[in-house]
């Protein structure tokens, strides 16, 4: 009799033992087998169909969907099945006597090998009719203390388990949670494996197996029970940490989500504070598709974003699947990696033992030398990382750790700026590092060498290839590698070392990343951690700030291995990292590519921006002619002084004296509009402080400004209602006016804000409703019931949020919190209190049904703008789509990207996004959109499976039988695959970097003058971009199909979803759209136009140009005298963010031409020829004034500014000035200066020969 089983995992090598020579012709798969391939899949099936007994243990793996109907016709074939699983839905399947399901469950619940030797036995009685007598399954404990010293022992308590085991009573101590099923079965070598290598590095271990789920009926305890049960007395924990080997969450109890079973877990974690370290197992790849492979996919939400939010560390992969020769599935540990893991966990361990005068740390602070190395100390998105580092040394010495510390962040950048303490840069050769006592180490070549043969071979390799011979050249004098730093007794404050360049000098030569983003760290590098990890022998790395190098380095996106360079620099050190809590990305990748435990800080309070300069006197101008109706020689009079102050103020409203005077009022207000009602920082965070005063009321108005889904609570909307007014109205018609108010639409819109403004900072004094009103001039009532409840609730949090304390107990190996992420600014106040290990959202809901319906809109909105603009609809879009979409925005993108392709998400009843459904073309009524899109690197590595659905997408539009006229996806599809091209390739639409790589290369070109003109970046973008993604692609060199993409954009597309981030907030935007928008432009000889969405406002999304949306920044930010003066309270890193932001407009001007020459005039004026600001920058960074200076200079000489010539004279004489500034700095040895060398990449070795390879197959395509 034929027998055909697809079971749980673990049971699949005991079916196969037991049932061979049982009497049964057995096949048996498993589960995950089945799921991930097809060709399996319909092995089982033909099996299932030939088969006279199906047994079938089912679980949730996506294949049983696929095979629903086939096993329905099973039943009505009479066949004997025999279907069981947790769900009680999927018994109705069984057509054999329900004792039997009953008995056969039973048996696969008590999984041991004995007890399928039973089952076998059994089902030869019901089936066979076998005279034996069946013997009933043996009953195994749902949960207990197991060991590997003795298998079939499980031991109820801990005092028994001690009883026999002794030798695990010493300290430190981890209880090690392991699977009932893998256990019991024998599936536990790497349990085995990983219990040894633990307590061969003198950490006792408690094996605790448990069945994962709470359930009364049976007995059987969650995870968090088991431990309270085994590993709790006195409450308190008898161990110092937990490894969890299972995927479930331990607070997970029916009926509870993944939130609430998450907070579940993490109040159990926080009760015993101790730290929680979850391994991975990947149950969906095998150790050979690992090895080869570039990351994780499948095991993702299961092995990495689940164990975040339960505030889970060091998500390193330990082990994955093999099928044997006799093809049986079974798991296995990675050689090498529970040796690394154990020794990880015992370093955590010892923060709680080490005392405090004896511990060792090193502070960390990025650098991003292409922005200047000397002028960028200290590099860190909202936060003063200068007077953040003096608040933690300050506070490490309070705690009694050997700290000396600066007075305060003036000292210790002066500290920095005297003894050179950097790396070598333009103005700073490594002999003044030297001379001036910058290094804090002196590696002896031999000393490094010899930490160097002990790498893997592979890294050995590639760093020699791209290096030479260690030591190398960088920071090396007298065959010493200078490790540079300031010492402050067991502290070391140190700038992270440059990545991918070398040398006192910055351009295309020596920008080794720009030639291969693949190339590894340098020896220096390599070498600085070394030092830190196991010579000065740091307790842990602080890493202060988002965001540094290290875990960019090249390697696997997820999932590393001892060869990936991430790996290699952390080693076994414990990583505390300072990060933003509204930057979800980079710090995911944080956590799983340099095991880093976050420490989320406060976000940066805004405030309106307002008007200011030439731009307050059209305001008021305005206001006289829209209260001059009826008095038309005063209407006369104030055109022509209307017309004046725009010439004065120098703005970017096209209008002159033939301009209709209805229209120029109109664009004049719809401009004002756009920078008053925009918002701006005021100023950066500190580690450790919270806001105060104005400073907490701006923040929480920040907040409760995303009033999407909470009118009730918003005192803007408040006020609107109170006063009579539209406010939706205000929103969408800026140029229009109220009459309540007698004002324009855009400045009652302000003056509405404002009021709400002074409501919440009421609100904090403790003021009532009543006067509230009477100080306001209305009558409040009710209304601000809802609206005080949050301010408070916010306000309390703000309160509650302790960053010091939080990587106090970091540092004494205690548990860190786990918290939501995002912006504040988008309603995302759950991130309050700050001080936790936030994590991101769960990916599987994007797009959310409130953001596809955003999406929805802002489609529209893009194809309404093209054709007001062109007079016809698109073919091609362009989009650059990065991480923060899905994480910050719930994907307004992913939902308007599947909009142009008429395409709609399935939400299943959970939120789950994992299908989609085509619109009909008559419901469409318009055109399907085609598309090219680039991806962010961390998007490609974070979410494979929301590109796949865009990339399912892509392919159902492609093959709609459709006219092409209204498929433009089709049309292109067609017209590849009669060129000969497979329809695979003909399909690929997304695109990214090499796996591995985290950057575009087009500014990395641009701020070393490795290009000539928009040819050069175009590219460089395609040569670095040409890799494609999606269902199985997993960057597939694809040059010839990204090009042929890009040749048929007609626009680019980039969007801004809150003022928190804003296309000059990092060189990423301009990198990537400003590349795309070059490269279509260079391949198609078109002026390909250039988008930026808005989404700030939910009621209010547009689209604009790219050239209106910079004027809206650099207007509302970069020349407003409320930003300046922020930035200016921060002295050295407030210099640096303004720096930083002016290189990103050079940086779009170059790649896009969009930034009006009025831009840099204004620029040049405000940051270089007003004294005032000079001796500004000359206290504070006079480096960051020079790379200023220079890079306005850069491009005039470019062409890139056509500059007012007064303007132009006064920057050169400043920039003389500045420059001997800088050479007094300088001393002595050979250094680059401000010197620009311009070089095209055809005439840089290696990297010329490379671009030149590709662009020559993109020819042939593009011409054949």
């Amino acid at each position: 009799m034929k027998l055909t089983a697809v079971l749980w995992d673990s049971l699949h090598p005991l079916m196969v033992k037991a049932f061979s020579g049982s009497g049964f012709d057995t096949r048996a798969y498993a589960n995950r087998q089945v799921d991930n391939s097809e060709d399996i899949l319909d092995r089982a099936c033909r099996d299932m169909e030939d088969s006279d007994i199906v047994l079938l243990y089912r679980t949730t793996h996506g294949f049983w969907d696929r095979i629903d109907h086939f096993l329905e016709s099973l039943k009505t074939q009479g066949k004997k099945i025999i279907c069981v699983g947790q769900n009680p839905a999927f018994w109705t399947l069984s057509t054999v006597e329900p004792r039997i399901a009953v008995e056969v469950y039973d048996y696969l619940l008590n999984g041991t090998g004995e007890n399928f030797r039973r089952l076998a036995g059994y089902l030869g009685k019901e089936f066979l009719g076998s005279p034996e007598i069946a013997e009933p399954p043996l009953e195994i404990p749902w949960q207990g203390l197991v060991d590997p010293r003795s298998e079939g022992d499980i031991f109820d308590s801990l005092e028994e388990y001690l009883g026999s085991y002794p030798s695990e009573g010493q300290r430190p101590r981890v209880a090690v949670i392991v699977s009932r099923s893998a256990w019991i079965s024998g599936q536990n070598s790497i349990e085995k494996e990983l219990i040894e290598a633990l307590r061969s590095e003198g950490v006792g271990v408690l094996p605790i197996m448990t069945n994962s789920l709470h359930n009364d009926e049976a007995g059987s305890l969650n995870i968090a029970e088991c431990l309270i049960r085994h590993t709790v007395r006195d409450d308190e924990p008898v161990i110092d940490g937990i490894v969890k080997l299972v995927t479930f969450m331990a607070g997970k109890v029916p009926g509870l989500d993944q939130e609430d079973s998450a907070g579940e877990s993490s109040h159990i974690f926080a009760k015993m504070n101790i730290p929680v370290f979850q391994p991975v197992i990947s149950y969906n790849m095998s150790l050979e598709d690992w090895k080869a492979g570039d990351g994780l996919t499948e095991d993702l939400g299961w092995g990495m974003s689940m164990p975040e939010m339960e505030g889970c560390i060091d998500p390193i992969m330990l082990g994955a699947t093999r099928t044997t020769p006799e093809e049986l599935y079974e798991r296995a540990a990675i050689p090498g990696r529970c040796g690394f893991i154990a020794r990880r966990i015992k370093r955590r361990l010892e923060l709680k033992t080490r005392p405090a005068s004896e511990k060792k740390v090193v502070l960390i602070l990025n650098n991003s030398p292409c922005s200047s190395a000397e002028a960028n100390i200290g590099s860190a998105s909202g936060l003063d990382s200068m007077s953040s580092t003096v608040a933690i040394l300050k506070h490490l010495k309070d705690l009694g750790l050997s700290v000396e510390c600066p007075d305060g962040p003036e000292e210790l950048r002066d500290l920095f700026l005297s003894r050179k303490a950097m790396s070598e840069f333009r103005w700073t050769p490594k002999e003044e590092i030297l001379r001036c006592g910058g290094a804090t180490y002196l590696m002896p070549a031999s000393e490094y060498g010899t930490y160097f043969d002990t790498l893997p071979e592979s890294a050995r390799d590639k760093i020699i290839s791209t290096w030479g011979e260690p030591p190398g050249e960088s920071m090396v004098i007298d065959g010493k590698i200078m490790i540079s730093g300031l010492r402050f007794g067991n502290a070391i404050v140190a700038v992270q070392p440059k990545r991918g360049c070398f040398g006192p000098k910055c351009d295309g030569t020596v920008c080794k990343i720009l030639h291969d983003p693949l190339c590894p760290p340098p020896h220096q590098y390599l070498a600085a951690y070394h030092f830190f990890r196991d010579i000065f022998e740091a307790d842990a790395l602080i890493h202060v700030g988002t965001h540094g190098t290290v875990e960019f380095l090249p390697g696997k996106g997820t999932g590393m291995s001892e060869e990936c360079f991430p790996d290699i620099c952390n080693g076994d050190i414990p990583t505390l990292y300072v990060y933003n809590t509204d930057n979800p990305p980079e710090g995911t990748v944080a956590k799983r590519r340099c095991y880093a435990t976050l420490i989320g800080h406060m976000q940066t309070a805004t405030e309106a921006s307002g008007l200011y300069g030439g731009m307050i006197k059209l305001d008021s101008l305005l206001f006289q002619y829209d209260n001059a109706k009826g008095d038309r020689s005063r209407q006369h009079a104030l055109h022509h002084m209307i017309l004046d102050a725009i010439e004065e103020a120098k703005l970017p409203i096209d209008v002159d004296h033939e301009t209709p005077m209805d229209d120029m009022v109109r664009m004049c207000h719809e401009f004002l509009s756009v920078v008053r009602n925009s918002r701006t920082e005021t100023g950066m965070h500190i580690f450790g402080k919270t806001p105060k005063g104005g400073n907490k009321a701006e923040m929480i108005s920040s907040i409760l400004r995303y009033d999407r889904d909470d009118k009730l609570s918003s005192p803007r909307r408040v006020v609107a209602d109170i006063m009579g007014i539209d406010y939706e109205e205000l929103l969408s018609e800026p140029s229009g006016f109220c009459e309540g108010i007698g004002m324009s639409n855009g400045a009652a819109l302000e003056w509405v804000d404002s009021l709400g403004d002074r409501i919440v900072e009421m609100i904090l004094e403790g003021k009532t409703p009543e006067e509230i009103g009477e100080a306001l001039g209305f009558e409040a009532g009710d209304k601000l019931g809802a609206p005080a409840a949050r301010i408070m609730d916010i306000s309390y949090r703000i309160e509650d949020s302790d960053e010091l304390s939080a990587l106090e107990n970091a540092l004494a190996g205690g548990y860190t919190r786990p918290g939501p992420s995002g912006y504040m600014t988008r309603g995302r106040d759950d991130v309050l209190p700050t001080g936790r290990n936030f994590h991101a959202l769960d990916p599987k809901r994007v797009p959310t049904t409130s953001s596809w319906r955003v999406g929805e809109r802002l489609a529209d909105a893009l194809l309404d703008k093209f054709v007001e603009d062109e007079g016809r609809m698109p073919e091609s879009v362009a989009f650059q789509w990065m991480t923060s979409d899905v994480m910050a925005a719930d994907g307004e993108m992913l939902a308007e990207m599947m909009s142009l392709l008429g395409t709609v998400p399935v939400w299943s009843p959970n939120g789950h996004v994992s299908s989609f459904k085509v619109i009909d073309a008559e419901e469409l009524e318009r055109p399907r959109i085609d598309l090219t899109v680039r991806i962010s690197g961390i998007l490609r590595d974070t979410f494979p499976d929301r590109v796949d659905l865009l990339d399912s997408a892509i392919r159902a539009v492609a093959s709609l039988e459709e006219p092409p006229e209204i498929n433009f996806v089709r049309k292109h599809f067609l017209e590849d695959t009669a060129a000969g091209i497979s329809e695979d390739e003909a399909t690929a639409r997304i695109f990214s970097s090499r796996p591995g790589t985290y950057t575009s290369g087009v500014s990395l070109a641009i701020l070393s003058g490795a290009w000539k003109d928009e040819k050069d970046l175009a590219q460089i973008y395609i040569s670095v971009n040409g890799y494609a993604y999606g269902n199985g692609r997993d960057g597939k060199t694809s040059h010839e199909q990204f090009a042929s993409g890009l040749k048929k954009v007609e626009l680019t597309f980039n969007k801004v979803v809150s003022d928190q981030h804003d296309l000059l907030g990092c060189c990423c935007y301009y990198s990537n759209q400003g590349g795309i928008t070059a490269a279509s432009r260079h391949l198609s000889g078109k002026e390909v136009k250039a988008y930026f969405g808005d989404t700030r406002e939910a009621d209010a999304i547009g689209v604009r140009t790219l050239a209106d949306e910079l004027q809206r920044v650099v207007r509302s930010k970069l020349l407003n005298p409320k930003w300046i003066e922020g930035m200016k309270e921060h002295g050295y890193k407030g210099a640096a963010d303004m720096m930083k932001k002016i290189t990103r407009v050079y940086g779009w001007e170059a790649s896009t031409g969009e930034v009006d020459d009025r831009i840099f005039d204004d620029i040049a004026d405000t940051y270089v020829n007003e004294q005032e600001m000079k001796e500004f920058f000359q206290e504070n960074n006079p480096y960051a004034l020079e790379e200023i200076s220079r890079r306005l200079l850069e491009a005039e000489s470019r062409g890139l500014w056509d500059a007012n010539p007064e303007i132009l004279d006064k920057l050169r004489e400043s920039y003389l000035e500045v420059e001997s500034w800088m050479e007094d700095l300088a001393g002595s040895g050979e250094f680059q200066g401000g010197s620009v060398e311009m070089t095209a990449p055809s005439d840089i070795e290696g990297l010329g020969e490379n671009i030149e390879q590709i662009m020559e197959k993109v020819r042939r395509r593009l011409e054949g």
